[in-house]
């Protein structure tokens, strides 16, 4: 596949973090709005751990996703991965704007090579679960490890940048889940934090939805601009040709 004419598309069936998305806009990314079908070649496909796909969909989402439901989104991206680049939200976080314009710009085997991400990402710890996501989590693949699995073998097929696999998920949800840990995290007070949490989410939404429509505008009103220059250019020749035919 030819890497060097890829569109600046991303797409991701969870709900993304205000701060995953404002990088995305800052590096020149825009979601794609239509049918999954007609996402372009080599856009950017995103994803995140189940845990953080819960916590960000509780806070959006009136009703829980089922478990089949989640399995069936993570099964649905790792088939796209070959038709597009595949990078999870945690990498995305250590990357710096230009490292993400040049993952979907330059082939897979010499970025890897290049990317100054590569080096920390291949010593980084991964993410640590809440103990309430963790509890959850633990209660979904009580019967089953179909979400755990289908996870696991997503992030062994994204582009990592030096990072191993995270196949470690489970012990680490395990190791979240303590008695003391639950008591502090369900203890703290929320309410209000969440409200103030969503709040800030909401204005930082509107705040990325105004500076997309304004750079909309700002091209708009640029090529206007162009258009009545060369209304402009076209008036005055006209004009300088009818003077010459009444002049003679």
């Amino acid at each position: 596949m030819d890497w060097d004419s890829v569109p600046t598309t991303w797409y991701c069936p969870f709900v993304l973090a205000p701060s995953t998305e404002s990088k995305l806009f800052a590096a020149g990314f825009r979601p794609h709005l239509g049918p999954v079908d007609s996402l372009p070649k080599g856009s950017l496909l995103l994803y995140d751990s189940p845990d953080r796909v819960l916590e960000l969909l509780r806070s959006r989402e009136s009703l829980p996703p089922t478990e089949s439901q989640l399995v069936e989104q993570y099964q649905r991206l790792a088939c796209m991965a070959g038709s597009h680049r595949l990078i999870s939200c945690w990498c995305l976080s250590h990357l710096s704007l230009e490292e993400i314009a040049d993952s979907l710009s330059n082939p897979r085997e010499s970025l890897a090579a290049e990317l100054p991400s590569r080096s920390l990402l291949a010593t980084t710890e991964r993410s640590s679960v809440s103990p309430l996501a963790a509890a959850v989590v633990l209660s979904l693949v009580h019967e089953s490890t179909r979400l755990i699995d289908a996870y696991t073998h997503l992030d062994s097929v994204a582009d990592r940048f030096g990072a191993a696999p995270d196949i470690s998920f489970l012990h680490r949800v395990r190791e979240a889940v303590n008695g003391a840990a639950l008591l502090a995290d369900w203890w703290r007070p929320s309410s209000d934090h969440h409200l103030i949490q969503l709040q800030l989410e909401q204005v930082e939404e509107e705040l990325l939805t105004a500076f997309v429509v304004s750079q909309s505008q700002r091209a708009q009103l640029g090529l206007q601009h162009s258009l009545l220059q060369q209304l402009i250019t076209l008036v005055g020749r006209n004009h300088s040709l009818l003077s010459r035919v009444l002049c003679s």
